[in-house]
């Protein structure tokens, strides 16, 4: 008798969100200065220069994954940037690290040429993290306690179309808030500013933190992507 072996192919889609960029900082050295080694990955700096104090570095002092991220500190004014969107539901997720012994986080939302920053995410001290719609001068939910010398995920859901942002922190809401991007004026950069800007008194002072697994994605567009195997019988021919 003739042993048969049969293996069917099945082919199931799954789909995924639509990722626009990225950036995991593992693909740098320790020191490195991104507005050099991370151009072809949209890095530079307020002014347009290169390779000036005003660029985000790559740090090995603390990881969320992998060896590296990202770094902001003092003088430092980094740009990530992409071509503007201007509809859509967007999200943007990072973790974020700020040291214990830091003033805060400054971190902006703009269009690529940072002509404007409707949004912020905004930490101050090393403890208190809040969102702010600078249109309507107005905090996105409540200021959260974060815990210092740790890593936190935030996701910012920016809807475009109906001109909200919702802040997850951790997973958990903290609130929704308006955006003045849109048609007019497209989402298209993160500001990773060295500097604690306290909105409420006007405060400035130097900080340090770190950020990483940095992701934009699409949330209404959708890849669907099919896992086929082909059919294979043994031994061939075979009734």
């Amino acid at each position: 008798m003739k042993k048969l072996i049969l293996s069917a192919a099945l082919a199931l889609p799954f789909l995924f969100n639509a990722q626009l960029m990225s950036e995991n900082f593992d693909t740098y050295a320790d020191g490195d200065i991104l507005s050099i080694v991370g151009v072809s990955n949209g890095w530079g700096e307020w002014n347009g220069g290169s390779g000036t104090a005003e660029s985000n570095t790559a740090s090995s002092m603390f990881a969320f994954s992998g060896l590296n991220s990202g770094k902001a500190i003092g003088g430092n004014n980094g740009l990530w940037t992409w071509a503007d969107i201007t509809e859509g539901t967007l999200k943007f997720s990072m973790k974020l690290y700020v040291p214990d012994e830091s003033n805060g986080a400054f971190i902006g939302l703009g269009d690529a040429a940072m002509t404007s920053q409707p949004n912020s995410i905004n930490v101050l001290g090393d403890s208190l993290l809040f969102a702010l719609d600078w249109g309507a001068q107005a905090l996105i939910g409540s200021p959260v306690s974060i815990a210092s010398d740790s890593w936190i995920a935030i996701d910012f859901i920016l809807d475009i179309d109906n001109q909200t942002v919702e802040l997850f922190v951790d997973g958990t809401s903290i609130g929704t808030g308006g955006t003045a991007f849109g048609v007019g004026l497209g989402f298209g950069g993160i500001n990773f500013w060295g500097e604690a800007l306290n909105p409420f008194t006007g405060t400035q002072l130097p900080a340090e933190y770190y950020f990483d697994d940095l992701a934009i994605v699409d949330l209404l567009a959708s890849i669907e992507e099919e896992n086929t195997s082909s059919m294979n019988i043994s031994p061939n021919p075979s009734n």
